[in-house]
This record gives C-alpha cells, sequence and structure tokens, in this order.
C-alpha cells in the first residue's frame, strides 16, 4: 500500500532484466558504432561550418545567402542568392574567399549569375560558368540546341571563361 508522502520504489527490489542474447548484443554493439560515427560526421560538419564562417567573417564577405558543406572535398556558398561559389576543401580558405571577393566586385558584371569555381585558387585561377550554361549541364541539356538560335552556336555561347587574377595580384 502506498500513503501520501511515500518514497516509491526505495526499499524495493527491481526486477533485474535478463542478460542479453549474442544477437541482442550484436544489435546494441552496431547501434552503438553507427551513433558514434553520426556523432563523429556531425562534429566534423560543425568544425568545417564553423572554419568556413569564421573565414567569411574574416575576408569581410556579406550576403552569404547558403552554405553546403555536405562534401566536405567541395563546400560551396551561395552569394546573394545569384552566384554559386565552389570553394573545394577547406586548404586556403581565406585566400579563395578573397579571390574571390576580389573577382566579383572587380571582374563580374554586377547582376552576373552563374558559378564560379575557386577549387583550384592557389593557382590563382578562377572558373565562371554563367548561370545559363550551367543550369543547361546540370540538367543535362548541354548538346541540345538553343531554340533562340535554331541550332546555330558559337563558341562565345557555350564557352566558360576563366578569370585569371595575376594582372589583378
Amino acid at each position: 500500500d502506498v500513503a501520501p508522502g511515500d518514497y516509491l520504489g526505495q526499499w524495493k527490489k527491481l526486477p533485474v532484466g535478463e542478460e542479453e542474447s549474442a544477437e541482442e548484443k550484436a544489435i546494441r554493439e552496431k547501434a552503438d558504432e553507427i551513433n558514434k560515427e553520426k556523432a563523429e560526421r556531425v562534429q566534423a560538419s560543425l568544425t568545417m561550418i564553423t572554419y568556413l564562417f569564421d573565414a567569411i567573417a574574416e575576408s569581410g564577405f556579406s550576403d552569404v545567402t547558403n552554405v553546403d558543406v555536405t562534401d566536405r572535398l567541395n563546400m560551396k556558398i551561395v552569394y546573394e542568392n545569384r552566384l554559386l561559389l565552389e570553394l573545394g576543401t577547406e586548404a586556403d580558405m581565406p585566400y579563395k574567399l578573397e579571390l574571390l571577393k576580389v573577382i566579383i566586385t572587380e571582374e563580374l558584371e554586377p547582376e552576373a549569375r552563374g558559378r564560379l569555381s575557386a577549387a583550384n585558387a592557389k593557382d590563382k585561377k578562377v572558373l565562371f560558368t554563367p548561370a545559363e550554361d550551367y543550369i543547361r549541364a546540370e540538367s543535362g541539356q548541354e548538346n541540345e540546341p538553343d531554340p533562340d538560335t535554331d541550332g546555330d552556336t558559337t563558341e562565345e555561347e557555350n564557352d566558360t571563361s576563366e578569370a585569371d587574377t595575376d594582372e589583378n595580384a
């Protein structure tokens, strides 16, 4: 009988569970291993995000509208909802962002849309792909004729340009 003010379970012996079977133990150990791996991936992602945000702040970048660190070998940010900046790994991140900032402010039109790849920024080269070419390539339509040109294309229309910053360095 339980009376008001009694401490429940204090004097009772709680039943001890049965020992787990080898199968249950294997399942529990596998679940523990998976949870540990997930925790390590989350920690690595948080470390990358922190490093990336520190580099963004250090370089003075503003108007970053999206960050993607799902691929540790090619981190990406979206600038002003108009430029996808592919950064590669975290190596030389502040330098890559500084280089991209110079290219965006000094070499691109203010309303330019597309992708800038700075994965090989150590060579002081950044590849720019206009949005229409990038979208066409991503959708698998890169070989289809442009309806505005009736299938007649020029090299300039299909070419991606490379911003060489040796002159600006």
